[in-house]
């Protein structure tokens, strides 16, 4: 898969600031993001496995570039990696989608979807653990 850029907007519903981070790698508007393991202010697209989720990335940006990143307590528009009921706790996919199947379910769907790359809202709600 790849990932396909979004022309949605990606906030929905706001409940905190967008955070000013860096990008670590090329990352894309709307891609799910955690914080990198070796420098703490910048954010990079983690494997499905790796880490929680820190926020959905508001715009496109490169190495090194700054990068608005939408963090918890947000409802912002997401890609998903596929067929996904409403009420699933989903994470990051390691493309930067939300799927139900990462280790780590940081978020919420708020909508069914049918397909993958399909975009939906998902509220971010912060670490869980859940596995």
């Amino acid at each position: 898969m790849t990932w396909t850029t979004m022309t949605d907007p990606i906030p929905v519903q706001l409940g905190v600031k967008m955070y000013d981070m860096y990008a670590s790698g090329t990352i894309y508007k709307g891609q799910a993001v955690a914080i990198s393991p070796n420098l703490s202010d910048y954010v990079w697209v983690p494997d499905i496995s790796s880490q929680h989720l820190f926020g959905v990335a508001g715009y496109n940006a490169t190495q090194g570039e700054k990068l608005g990143v939408w963090g918890l307590y947000n409802i912002v528009n997401a890609e998903i990696s596929g067929a996904t009921s409403a009420g699933t706790f989903v994470g990051t996919d390691g493309e930067g989608k939300f799927s139900p199947y990462a280790k780590y379910k940081d978020a919420v769907l708020l909508e069914t979807t049918t397909t993958a790359g399909e975009v939906a809202r998902v509220f971010l709600w912060g670490p869980s653990g859940a596995t």
